[in-house]
């Protein structure tokens, strides 16, 4: 289950336009509710606020976040890159 502070953390990077990602990276994964079909955003969002506790759900969050964290830290290694080269 995501505690507060865990999901305060996630929130930085993940903003609350996150559910289409995590659709997405359950879907590539094959992953579906028990009734077969795709997890609602509701679901979703309701796990991801820890009311409930579903283990796929919270691991395609945590992977969606570390993918998008990992292309922030790019950008900014990037733009400092940039502003070092043209000071």
């Amino acid at each position: 289950m995501i505690s507060e502070k865990e999901r305060a953390i996630l929130s930085e990077i993940l903003g609350n336009n996150y559910t289409k990602d995590v659709i997405q990276n359950l879907k590539t994964k094959n992953i579906l509710n028990d009734k077969n079909e795709e997890y609602s955003r509701t679901s979703i969002r309701q796990v991801f606020k820890g009311k409930w506790s579903n283990t796929d759900i919270e691991i395609a969050i945590h992977e969606v976040y570390f993918a998008k964290k990992q292309k922030m830290d790019l950008l900014l290694q990037k733009r400092r890159q940039l502003l070092k080269q043209n000071s």
